[in-house]
């Protein structure tokens, strides 16, 4: 089954383009863009763990489309911040939220999305290899952006563990990973960054972004009427204007 959808839900440019303006009374952005859509990358969990219970809303808000799937970015204490060993709570903090949606079937993907500066060095290889052991319990996808993991070797590393590999649409900066189709897992993963030249990193703004999960599931469910309006809210998106040394050994912790 593939699953298409944005990345995020809350962005103040929607308002009059995916939103209706005025909202009627009680609207919610993530409900109605599960009408249409039947994933959405959760964009928050990048910068902090969520509470447990906002989780559990997100689930609750979602409920009536049982073929919907969140995916996840990894909080980035674990991809940016590399400086220091995490340590056993951190573990826990970002453990608990994705496992409310894992036991709810609503947690198609945990992103680990690594920098362009994350090269492919014995020493990011150790960090990445720990961190894919302490995540192990959830569908793992990994971002890299650095060419020098473009190699057979290291997909078969990523095919033996079943992560799988974003495959990731980006502006070619220097020695950026190149578009591709690869797959190392049940799970396909391609995210589309866009090629905004008019920003110095050249990438589109988040809320001009989109999302592609495939997973080996019957294909959805969902009619033409909203096939077609997805369709339209995606056209609306892609064309409005775009202006604009980890220090010590890391304890081996699981979830």
């Amino acid at each position: 089954m593939v699953h298409f959808g944005p990345a995020g839900w809350l962005y103040k440019d929607w308002e009059g383009v995916v939103y209706p303006a005025p909202k009627p009374k009680g609207f919610d952005p993530l409900a109605y863009i599960a009408r249409y859509f039947s994933t959405v990358e959760i964009n928050s969990t990048y910068y902090g763990s969520p509470l447990p219970a906002t989780a559990d809303k997100w689930v609750e808000r979602v409920k009536p489309f049982p073929d919907f799937r969140f995916t996840a970015k990894l909080w980035k204490r674990f991809t940016h911040e590399r400086k220091t060993a995490w340590t056993r709570a951190e573990v826990k903090e970002a453990c608990v939220p994705m496992d409310r949606l894992l036991r709810a079937g609503k947690l198609g993907a945990l992103l680990m999305q690594f920098p362009w500066s994350f090269r492919r060095t014995d020493e990011n290889r150790e960090w990445l290899d720990d961190l894919s052991r302490t995540f192990r319990r959830f569908p793992l996808v990994l971002e890299v952006r650095h060419e020098s993991w473009n190699t057979p070797e290291f997909y078969a590393e990523l095919a033996e563990r079943g992560i799988g590999f974003v495959n990731i649409d980006q502006p070619l900066f220097k020695k950026s990973i190149k578009p591709s189709a690869t797959v190392t897992s049940p799970v396909g993963y391609i995210r589309v960054h866009g090629r905004n030249t008019r920003t110095g990193s050249g990438r589109t703004p988040a809320s001009k972004r989109a999302t592609i999960i495939s997973t080996r599931k019957k294909s959805s469910s969902r009619g033409p009427s909203a096939q077609r309006k997805s369709h339209q809210i995606l056209t609306m998106l892609m064309s409005s204007p775009i202006i604009t040394t980890r220090e010590k050994q890391l304890p081996m912790q699981r979830c």
